[in-house]
């Protein structure tokens, strides 16, 4: 609920400094939890960021549209739950999508350009990473 309110659209939210202070990837993290309530909140919470978000000017924000866009692309029903290893994944790529000179970056921006939608039931990036 906290978060909820930060991100309404009548208040005005610096959506760069949310995702740098952890904000949107506690939001992204609770569509992984086994409560319902926790992920119907979770959902409200990522609309409302996105709402923001499409207001919002900075130079990482396609990038981050992105990563978010194929998240959503991939769910398939209404307060779905998320694996929560995949979930993580998005929560951390998103912190990593506002730094360009980290070592994941180009790796990270080749890997959402490939897929419109990210497969839930795999693990993101293993073999970009591994291989």
């Amino acid at each position: 609920p906290l978060f909820v309110q930060l991100m309404h659209p009548a208040s005005s939210v610096d959506c760069r400094r949310s995702v740098e202070q952890g904000v949107l990837a506690v939001i992204l993290c609770s569509l992984g939890s086994y409560d319902i309530h926790v992920r119907a909140a979770g959902y409200l919470a990522l609309a409302e960021f996105w709402s923001q978000l499409e207001g919002a000017r900075f130079r990482e924000k396609a990038q981050l549209q992105m990563l978010l866009g194929n998240l959503m692309n991939a769910v398939t029903e209404s307060n779905m739950r998320i694996p929560c290893l995949v979930t993580s994944f998005i929560a951390k790529a998103s912190r990593i999508l506002l730094r360009p000179g980290h070592a994941v970056y180009p790796l990270l921006n080749k890997f959402l350009l490939q897929r419109p939608v990210l497969e839930l039931n795999d693990v993101p990036m293993f073999y970009e990473l591994f291989n």
